[in-house]
């Protein structure tokens, strides 16, 4: 499967799940959720962080109160395409999905940046400070 169609699995599945709450709650309630899952399979090796565990699953118990079984299995499915695809080609999955599921507000301003226009004005900025192609970590200093 390639890239794109991917990207349009993710659109469906993330589509399906519109119903009783709009595109937009659809959308942030999966990278909540996602995000909420990823800082708790981890948390387990951070000592001290017990009390910060038990609020991140009291919230994702709150977002998940939303949604079927079968609404989060489709979030699960999304996830898994995401995962995919950042194995695949580390991109702006979460900003491209924003603006192929339509939710952006151009009064607002909110538009999607493709990945080698945003690194081409971060490097603008930085200059030789940064080594983009290594994800921001610092080069030639």
């Amino acid at each position: 499967m390639t890239i794109e169609q991917m990207f349009k699995e993710i659109v469906k599945l993330l589509r399906a799940n519109v119903g009783r709450r709009g595109m937009y709650d659809v959308f942030t309630d999966f990278v909540e959720v996602f995000a909420l899952a990823i800082r708790n399979s981890v948390s387990k090796l951070i000592h001290g962080d017990e009390q910060g565990f038990a609020d991140r699953e009291e919230q994702f118990e709150h977002v998940k109160r939303h949604y079927t079984d079968e609404e989060m299995g489709r979030f699960a499915e999304a996830f898994a395409y995401v995962t995919r695809i950042m194995e695949a080609e580390p991109c702006d999955v979460l900003g491209r999905l924003y603006m192929q599921l339509e939710i952006s507000d151009a009064s607002m301003g909110q538009f999607y940046t493709p990945y080698d226009i945003a690194k081409l004005m971060a490097g603008a900025q930085a200059g030789d400070l940064w080594d983009l192609d290594n994800f921001g970590h610092l080069g030639n200093l």
